[in-house]
């Protein structure tokens, strides 16, 4: 059986609250399992729950102007979804796709309003929470809008890394967590066009990825860094 209680306890929305009532919220959670390819919910659906992931990954994604599918954010255990719906009663502002089986706590809007009256920490927890995720999809629209595809690319390539840019070495190496395809989703471009610059940054000795397109290496990080500040490409 899940151990819920546990799980509240160590996620950052739910840190800070005493022992009675992360036990007392556990118990309004409700576990869900998911299916690979499964719809959790489409733009402008009006469900109404908020989903912490146990288990599994999500894919939070909307369509751009022509028509291309963007990845706004790829959420694993200890992710949270739904939340802006939760809080302002309006439909789903995006859709929200299995890509793994998973398993799911969800809590009704109802039940979770209800608490944000009474813990004080928990509503400037979730403000925190919203603040930064406006940050993140405010940093992808600009990105899309306002850099190349090589830049984003770059760019992608030193977040995915988790590399401390300020003492980046060469031959860093990283496990790529996305398809071609996913990656093209995320920064706004196609896979073919993603295959072409990733070819191009290997024949520059840029990087090396391994035959499986899982291992990337950090050739030449400065490189790298320099395409990403749009310095040269």
């Amino acid at each position: 059986m899940l151990d819920t209680k546990n799980l509240l306890s160590k996620h950052f929305l739910f840190q800070g609250l005493n022992e009675s009532d992360t036990e007392a919220i556990a118990k309004l959670f409700i576990e869900r399992q998911y299916k690979l390819g499964e719809i959790l919910f489409l733009k402008g659906d009006k469900s109404l729950d908020m989903m912490l992931v146990v288990k599994g990954k999500v894919h939070i994604t909307a369509n751009s102007i022509d028509g291309k599918e963007i990845i706004l954010n790829a959420l694993g255990p200890g992710g949270i979804i739904g939340e802006i719906a939760l809080l302002d009663g309006k439909p789903r502002s995006a859709q929200a796709t299995m890509i793994e089986d998973s398993l799911m706590l969800v809590i009704r809007r109802n039940d979770f309003m209800h608490l944000l009256h009474q813990k004080t920490d928990l509503a400037i927890h979730l403000m925190i929470l919203l603040c930064q995720k406006l940050r993140d999809t405010s940093e992808i629209v600009e990105n899309i809008a306002l850099n190349s595809v090589p830049v984003r690319l770059a760019k992608f390539l030193l977040k995915e890394s988790k590399v401390d840019l300020g003492r980046i070495e060469a031959n860093e190496s990283f496990i790529l967590q996305h398809t071609q395809t996913e990656i093209g989703n995320f920064i706004g471009s196609g896979r073919e066009r993603v295959n072409r610059i990733l070819h191009d940054w290997e024949d520059r000795k840029i990087i090396s990825i391994t035959p499986d397109n899982k291992t990337v290496t950090l050739l030449k990080p400065d490189a790298l860094k320099n395409i990403a500040d749009n310095n040269f490409l």
